[in-house]
């Protein structure tokens, strides 16, 4: 079984999953749940994919950007703390 290295939020008050997208399609959910034990992820809503497609991060382009943050879905003002 191959992995996507992504996040559900881990838990934490406020933080969201990670976006997602099925290879070579426009339509994209949240992660809201990982169970390592079965590989699963459960998500913000339905994707459907057909045989040999992968998972990756949500991107605008043919592969993500490198770095922490995909630049044109960044959100103005970056990132916040409270």
């Amino acid at each position: 079984m191959s992995t996507i290295r992504c996040s559900d939020g881990h838990g934490i008050p406020g933080g969201e999953g990670d976006l997602i997208q099925i290879d070579w399609e426009r339509e994209r959910a949240r992660v809201v749940q990982i169970d390592l034990a079965t590989g699963t992820l459960t998500l913000s809503r339905p994707l459907a994919c057909r045989r040999g497609q992968g998972v990756a991060l949500a991107s605008e382009e043919r592969a993500p950007d490198p770095g922490a943050f995909e630049a044109a879905l960044a959100q103005p003002g970056g990132a916040r703390t409270r």
